[in-house]
């Protein structure tokens, strides 16, 4: 890990993963709005699109930093699915801090260290550097709780991975339970089910989440009028948001906006 600076005040996002396996030190991390205290023998998960910033390092920090595009696996015949599974499934995308238990730290410290030995050489294969990738993924598949498959995991993950993008493309709209059934050439009941199966909720209150998630993405990046914020998440009416907001966050947007 290369010394890393105090401090980056304003929140950025990445497209690619960054992942820290920090084995000394401490350090304050804040990502959508949430901080995290890093510390020692622990691993920290920053999904592709997430807003973060460090707010401040307390003590230097030793261990391993690794950032990579999603697409570099995506050729995996093995495990296509693999960073939707970490990212999704074991909900890395909402608590990113994993302490790492003593017996599994020397692998994940070893899967770090065979790729970083990889990624020095005067002539680097990418085929090593993704077998070593995929090695390390899968001990942090373990680590978070794998979802255990049953009959008709994949096909229905395929869905629920097709539902989740689908979401993402119609922030800024409100699109019915049925278009989003009629989408993926399910009944609402066939989504639904599937959506319980891997979120352990209801497809309306997934879809609500991520609109919640992405304003307060807004708020705190942004200096838009609540309104603007509103209309952009596909909300006509501004008094429905803001009580839709308030009965996620206990709090109205603009209270969330002056407590940040």
């Amino acid at each position: 890990m290369p010394p890393l600076p105090e401090h980056i005040i304003s929140p950025h996002q990445h497209r690619f993963v960054e992942l820290f396996l920090v084995l000394e030190g401490q350090m304050e991390h804040n990502v959508d709005v949430d901080r995290y205290a890093i510390k020692a023998d622990s691993l920290f998960f920053i999904a592709q699109g997430q807003f973060h910033f460090w707010c401040r390092t307390l003590t230097p920090l030793k261990g391993y930093r690794l950032m990579f595009e999603e697409r570099f696996i995506e050729g995996l015949i093995l495990h296509r699915h693999l960073i939707f599974e970490l990212v999704h499934l074991n909900r890395l995308y909402h608590q990113p801090l994993l302490p790492i238990p003593p017996a599994i730290l020397p692998r994940l410290t070893t899967c770090f260290g065979l790729l970083h030995e990889e990624y020095r050489r005067q002539d680097p294969s990418p085929q090593v550097l993704m077998a070593n990738l995929y090695m390390l993924l899968m001990e942090i598949l373990r680590l978070a709780g794998c979802h255990e498959a049953t009959e008709g995991s994949h096909y229905h993950l395929q869905h629920y991975q097709q539902l989740i993008i689908l979401i993402e493309q119609q922030l800024n709209a409100n699109p019915s339970i049925e278009w989003y059934a009629e989408q993926l050439h399910l009944t609402v009941a066939q989504l639904n089910r599937i959506v319980r199966k891997f979120s352990a909720t209801t497809t309306s209150k997934l879809i609500q989440a991520r609109k919640i998630l992405e304003a307060k993405r807004m708020l705190a990046t942004t200096k838009q009028p609540i309104q603007e914020v509103a209309a952009a998440l596909g909300f006509d009416d501004t008094s429905y948001f803001a009580r839709l907001f308030k009965k996620h966050e206990g709090c109205t947007p603009q209270e969330f906006r002056m407590n940040l």
